[in-house]
């Protein structure tokens, strides 16, 4: 029988530990990717700050208004 002490559960605590910290170094890069790939320029935010006023402006004219403003953009 193995051991509580056997090469055997030696390497597989080892093979666990790389594979915990595999993912958590996995983890860190992909939040730092997505939130370096979330950033907007403050000029495209405007933009889109615009583009929702329009519609706001166009939903209080009426359903007719905000579907005529979606088709032109």
């Amino acid at each position: 029988m193995l051991g509580y002490r056997s090469l055997y559960w030696r390497m597989v605590l080892l093979v666990a530990g790389f594979c915990l910290c595999m993912i958590a170094v996995t983890n860190y890069i992909a939040q730092r990717v997505d939130s370096y790939l979330a950033y907007l320029p403050e000029s495209t935010l405007s933009e889109l700050r615009g583009y929702a006023a329009d519609a706001a402006s166009a939903l209080d004219q009426g359903v007719d208004a905000l579907n005529a403003w979606r088709d032109e953009h």
